[in-house]
């Protein structure tokens, strides 16, 4: 998976070009209209990968991929959003209810450790259960962007049980690991070159091969188990 992902970005008569397109538009993502539009031509790569095609969509039809870049970062924050809600629920919360357990201050205070121990443990079990919940929300980002991807419409991305079907897979969970070892080491060798521009061109190479890990990491499960919404 890791070669196809690879050669993906060049698997196309006139790559070169769009490789220079999208470097361009990493060089000038700062801009929020240039980040849009490479969102959204990533979106059509996951779909291509998804949908088990080896060659990279061409640059066009500027509007749809401002459309579908802006739907993308909607995505990407109501699930970015969602395990920080419930970190931030499940920390006051529990913080009310510790406070609650110490009573008022005029309260007798009878064996202060073992009260302090079992307090210290209950924080302890929540705070590990709130973390796995934040987690395993994370987990579902990815998985949501490729069925918004294929299925070219918002509400699918919020179809829970269909991607919990996904994420649960060993396919889903290795391509995850495959497309953050080759984004993290990519986006380094691409950062110590762009003095020369050319770390640009690169960074975007790792994003297409990001994008096409995530696609197929997903699979033709994003169309199939995801139901047109």
């Amino acid at each position: 998976m890791l070669r196809d992902a690879f050669a993906f970005p060049r698997n196309r008569e006139g790559a070169t070009r769009d490789l220079l397109i999208g470097g361009a538009l990493v060089l000038s993502a700062p801009l929020v209209v240039p980040a849009l539009l490479l969102v959204g031509y990533l979106l059509r790569v996951m779909n291509a990968a998804a949908r088990g095609r080896e060659v990279p969509p061409a640059f066009g039809d500027w509007g749809r991929l401002l459309v579908d870049g802006l739907a993308a970062a909607v995505v990407v924050v109501i699930w970015g959003l969602l395990p920080l809600v419930v970190l931030a629920g499940g920390s006051v919360g529990t913080a009310v209810f510790v406070r609650l357990l110490r009573g008022p201050p005029t309260a007798p205070q009878v064996d202060i450790a073992a009260a302090t121990t079992t307090q210290l443990g209950f924080v302890g079990a929540v705070g590990l259960a709130l973390l796995l919940m934040a987690v395993v929300l994370w987990l579902h980002l990815p998985a949501a962007v490729v069925a918004l991807a294929t299925q070219g419409r918002l509400r699918a991305a919020f179809q829970t049980g269909a991607l919990w079907s996904i994420v649960g897979t060993r396919q889903y969970l290795v391509g995850m690991v495959l497309a953050v070892l080759v984004f993290v080491v990519g986006t380094v060798l691409a950062t110590v070159l762009t003095p020369v521009l050319v770390g640009f061109v690169l960074l975007f190479h790792v994003q297409v091969s990001v994008a096409y890990l995530l696609g197929r990491s997903v699979g033709g499960a994003a169309v199939t188990a995801i139901q047109p919404a």
